[in-house]
Formats: structure tokens, C-alpha cells, sequence
């Protein structure tokens, strides 16, 4: 999530930087050709700016002022005629564009307006008409293009005719331009054009209904599906990832890493045999006797525990708590502990005598496991 958000804002600087394919006049487009600038000035303004999105045929439930800057495709005649309809009913509509095709002409013949070609401007200074409306505190424009037009009421003009004009229709005004660099983010960059932003934001002001910058005509539609147009926004490609990490998650569970390989479990030690080990490394190391002692007064320890006696009880003692306990002969037990008594008086034992009493030790203490585990179960 972190470098989806992160990819996006170096994605929006280094934009800043590079050269535009095209040229996009939209307020969504923060780049030099972009109106995100106009937008953010007017809103700044307190005027109620607002994209439009929908179709044309739905202004007639709207009253306010349009803006449509260089369509990316021509409008087509039924479009033109749902603009202007709403544009006799009292309305108000600022168009700016270099209408280089005949279909991008269509509105101009509708206003009477007729299109030509005149000598081609780079960022040249021009006084607006002394009885122009709507241009307080505009000293001059600063205007780019080729096209011109005539008729209407000029505002910019040289000799080659009109490059902003105004046209009464109906109820309404229209505001055509040949201009639509009129009032890009790239005009922002010096103080000198600063008084287009002007004249635009006194256009706009003229309205006492809603601001609405044409986006339809740059391909931004609302009625897109929701979840494509989700799935290009920041919480899309979050979710994107999120799909692509539980893919990989499920795909490699169920796929082993590396080649497959066979484990051979070591054989597990016989108890005799580890009696055996044990009683040949004590015989070596001569503590046979030391060994018997050990592992027979861990077992004393443990039966007495068990029978709820001390671990210095007599023989006899311990004999008759063991028959009252499992109900059985003690005889058994009797004679192991005898022996082991008689065996501690001896100096040294075999390895044979060792492995014989710890034998005799086991089994006694499974003996005494097995009847425990019973009693508890009972």
C-alpha cells in the first residue's frame, strides 16, 4: 500500500518534468496543459465550479454556465443542438477551441459565426475591446493560435478577425475562443498572464446558477462502470496487489520447493541394548556398584512418593504398603529390593549383576506406572 501511494505522488512529480504526448485540457490534468489551475483559482473565488459528466440532453435540469476547452473528439449535431437549446433558455456557455475540423466547426455556423485562418500568434499581448463585458481589471491577454472568426461581438481582435468573440443567442451568451491555451496551468508561470485567469474568472462570475467544466468531452464519464474506475485509483491498485500476493499465497501452497528428497529415520536404540552400553561403560570406568545405587534409589524414590511413604522406609514397610496397593503379591518386589540391599554390601559388582537388577528395576517401574495410571482413572 505504502508504494502504490508513494508510486503515485513520484508518478505526479516526475510528470511535472517531462513533455506531454498530447495535450489534455481538462481540470483532472495537473500538467501544463491541464486547467486544474483555473479550477482550483475559481473555486478559490467561492464559486460553485463543478465538472460535468453526464450527457448533454441532462442540462436542461441544470441552469448555470458551461465550459467546454478543446474536446477531444467533435461534438456531433445532436450534441450541439442539447448546448445550445439550453443556451436559448437563458443560460451561459464558454467555448474555447481551435475548431481545425469542418465537424469541430458545426457550432460556429450555428452561432453565425464563419471560421478562417489567420497569421499564427505565440504569446501575444492584446488590449481587450474598450466596450468588451465582463473584462474588469483585465489590462491585456496574452493569447496563442491561428484561428480566427467573424462575427458576434469581438473582444480580441486583429487583422485577421476575432480571436475571442461574444454572440447573443436566445436568452443566453456564448463566449468563443480560437484560444484554448487561454487558461493553462502553463500560463501560471509568469505574472504577465496572470490577467486571462482574470477575465475567465469574470466570465464565470456572470452566471447565478452552477459553474460546470465540461469533462465528458475529455472521456470522463460517471456513468463508467464503478469498479473500472475504481480499480484505476489508489485503493484499486492496493487491491490489485493484495488479489496478486494471495495468488502466489495459494499457488505455493500447494507446490513444493526444490527437488523432492528422502529422509531415512536412524533405528531407534533397544532398551537392552542401551542397558548393555550402560553397564559396559560403568564396568570400564569401575562404578558399577555406583550406577546400581543410582538408578534404584531413583525408582525407591518414586514407589515411595506413590505409596505416600518416606524414601527412608524399611524394606518390610515398603513391601506391605506395595501389596496393600495393588492388591497383589509382593513378593516380587520383596526379593528385588533384598538382593539390591545385600548387593550395596559388596565391594563391586559384575556387569552381568548390573544388568540383571536394572532390568529387574524397569520392570518394576512400568509395574508401578501402569497401576498408578489406573488409580488416577478411577
Amino acid at each position: 500500500m505504502v508504494s502504490v501511494y508513494v508510486g503515485l505522488s513520484f508518478n505526479d512529480k516526475v510528470e511535472g518534468f517531462l513533455p506531454e504526448a498530447t495535450l489534455l485540457r481538462s481540470i483532472f490534468n495537473k500538467r501544463i496543459s491541464g486547467l486544474s489551475g483555473l479550477f482550483e483559482i475559481a473555486s478559490g473565488a467561492g464559486l460553485p465550479c463543478q465538472p460535468w459528466q453526464s450527457t448533454y440532453r441532462e442540462l436542461k435540469n441544470e441552469h448555470g454556465l458551461l465550459v467546454i476547452v478543446s474536446p477531444i473528439e467533435d461534438l456531433s449535431g445532436a450534441e450541439v443542438d442539447q448546448i445550445l437549446t439550453w443556451v436559448h433558455d437563458g443560460n451561459t456557455l464558454i467555448f474555447l477551441d481551435d475548431f481545425q475540423h469542418p465537424e469541430a466547426q458545426r457550432i460556429l455556423k450555428k452561432l453565425g459565426l464563419h471560421y478562417k485562418l489567420g497569421k499564427k500568434l505565440l504569446d501575444e499581448q492584446f488590449s481587450p475591446c474598450p466596450d468588451a463585458r465582463a473584462c474588469a481589471h483585465v489590462e491585456h491577454l496574452v493569447l496563442s493560435g491561428e484561428a480566427r472568426v467573424e462575427g458576434g461581438r469581438p473582444i480580441v481582435t486583429d487583422k485577421d478577425g476575432a480571436l475571442l468573440t461574444e454572440v447573443r443567442y436566445g436568452k443566453g451568451y456564448v463566449l468563443i475562443g480560437t484560444t484554448p491555451g487561454l487558461c493553462a496551468n502553463r500560463e501560471l508561470q509568469s505574472p504577465s498572464n496572470f490577467d486571462n485567469f482574470q477575465f475567465i474568472v469574470n466570465w464565470l462570475s456572470t452566471t447565478d446558477g452552477s459553474l460546470f467544466f465540461d469533462e465528458k468531452c475529455h472521456g470522463f464519464s460517471n456513468s463508467s462502470n464503478i469498479f473500472t474506475f475504481l480499480l484505476g485509483q489508489a485503493p484499486g491498485l492496493v487491491f490489485i496487489q493484495i488479489l496478486i500476493i494471495l495468488a502466489i499465497a495459494v499457488l505455493s501452497n500447494t507446490q513444493r520447493f526444490g527437488e523432492a528428497k528422502r529422509f531415512l529415520s536412524a533405528r531407534e536404540i533397544s532398551s537392552l541394548q542401551f542397558i548393555d552400553g550402560l553397564a559396559n561403560a560403568y564396568d570400564r570406568a569401575k562404578a558399577t556398584l555406583a550406577a546400581l545405587e543410582i538408578i534404584v534409589q531413583d525408582f525407591k524414590t518414586k514407589l515411595c512418593k506413590e505409596l505416600g511413604l518416606s524414601p527412608h522406609s524399611s524394606l518390610e514397610e515398603i513391601a506391605v504398603n506395595w501389596q496393600n496397593f495393588t492388591k497383589a503379591d509382593s513378593s516380587n518386589l520383596r526379593n528385588f529390593l533384598t538382593d539390591y540391599e545385600r548387593a550395596c554390601g559388596q565391594k563391586r559388582i559384575s556387569t552381568a549383576d548390573l544388568k540383571k537388577y536394572v532390568l529387574k528395576c524397569d520392570e518394576l517401574a512400568r509395574e508401578l506406572k501402569g497401576l498408578s495410571r489406573r488409580n488416577r482413572e478411577r
